[in-house]
C-alpha cells in the first residue's frame, strides 16, 4: 500500500507533524530495506523537515541497492541543490542521463543550473532545448529556456518566452508559478517596461513567493527610479 503511505506523509506534512512521519518511515524501511519506495518516502520526509544531510544519506543508501534508480539519483541531486553543493547535484543528474537519455528533467536542471549560475550560457540553451524536444508542452522548461535567454541578454525572447511558461504552467496546474513571476519582472525591468515589471512583481508576491523581501525591493527600486 505504497500510495497511502505517501498519502499519509503528505497529510502529516500538512499538519506539520513531520517527526511522527519519520520515526513511522524510519520503521518501514528498517522492516523493508529491499524496497526502494522506503528509501523515498523516508529521505523526503527529512528533507521536507529540512533534515538534508540525513535525506542525502537516505538517498545514498538506496542507491546501494538500485543503483539505476532514476528517483533516487533525482532526489539526491535535489537534495544536494538545497544543500548549496551544486557538483553532486550536477552529477546526480548526469548519471541519470546515462541511465535513461529520453528523461527530460537532468537535462533542464543542468541547463537552468547553468542560467543561473550564469555560465556556460550556449550549453545552458542546448541542454534546455533538449529537455523541450522530450516535453514541449512544459511550463517549467520554457520558464528555464526564458531564463537562459534573460541571462545571455534577449530581453525580448525571454519575455515572451516566460508569458508562454507561466501561461503553460496555469493550464496545467490550474495556478501560478510565483518564480516565473519574478523572472518576468527582471525581463520586464531590463526592457524598461517598469508597468509590466511592478505588475509581474506583484503577481509574484500574491501567488506566495518564497521570498517576498527580494520581491519588494525590486518594486521598491523600480518605484524609486519611475
Amino acid at each position: 500500500y505504497i500510495n497511502a503511505y505517501y498519502h499519509i506523509g503528505y497529510i502529516y506534512a500538512e499538519q506539520k507533524r513531520l517527526p511522527e512521519a519519520i520515526t513511522m518511515f524510519e520503521k518501514l524501511l528498517a522492516d523493508n530495506p529491499d524496497n526502494e519506495e522506503y528509501y523515498l518516502l523516508l529521505a523526503a520526509s527529512y528533507a521536507d523537515n529540512k533534515q538534508y544531510d540525513k535525506a542525502a544519506e537516505t538517498y545514498k543508501s538506496g542507491l546501494e541497492k538500485f543503483a539505476d534508480s532514476e528517483k533516487l539519483n533525482f532526489n539526491l541531486g535535489y537534495v544536494y541543490d538545497k544543500m548549496k553543493e551544486y557538483d553532486r547535484a550536477m552529477a546526480a543528474f548526469e548519471r541519470i542521463i546515462k541511465i535513461n537519455p529520453k528523461n527530460p528533467d537532468p537535462y533542464n536542471y543542468i541547463g537552468y543550473t547553468y542560467a543561473e549560475r550564469g555560465e556556460k550560457l550556449d550549453k545552458a540553451l542546448e541542454l534546455v532545448n533538449k529537455a523541450l524536444q522530450l516535453d514541449k508542452e512544459n511550463g517549467f522548461y520554457m520558464d528555464s529556456l526564458g531564463w537562459v535567454y534573460f541571462k545571455k541578454g534577449m530581453y525580448k525572447e525571454a519575455a515572451e518566452k516566460l508569458e508562454q511558461a507561466q501561461a503553460a504552467v496555469i493550464k496545467e496546474r490550474e495556478k501560478a508559478d510565483p518564480v516565473i513571476y519574478e523572472h518576468l519582472g527582471d525581463a520586464y525591468a531590463a526592457l524598461k517596461e517598469t508597468d509590466k515589471a511592478l505588475k509581474a512583481y506583484n503577481s509574484a508576491l500574491e501567488s506566495g513567493h518564497e521570498n517576498p523581501d527580494a520581491i519588494k525591493s525590486r518594486i521598491e527600486n523600480l518605484k524609486a527610479i519611475k
